[in-house]
């Protein structure tokens, strides 16, 4: 997700940046780099939670199917192709 907000549309996109611009944020970038990540954990938060979109109208798994993970279990291995 490169700690990247994952907008609902363009509108919510525009919105989240001139949020940002408000603050004097250049991009959500700055949030997790260097001093600024500090003072704005609110932001930090709408920008993982946002994440959550990212499965949101998966209907159907098919075998070409990607995802992002940040852990892979054991159990969820089901075949391996080289």
């Amino acid at each position: 997700m490169n700690y990247w907000y994952l907008p609902i549309d363009n509108s919510d996109e525009e919105k989240f940046n001139d949020e940002l611009k408000r603050m004097g944020i250049g991009d959500e970038s700055e949030l997790y780099r260097g001093h600024k990540g500090n003072f704005y954990p609110h932001l930090r938060s709408k920008i993982i939670r946002s994440w959550e979109r990212l499965f949101e109208g998966v209907e159907e798994i098919t075998p070409t199917t990607q995802a992002t993970l940040w852990e892979i279990r054991k159990e969820w291995v089901t075949d391996i192709t080289i």
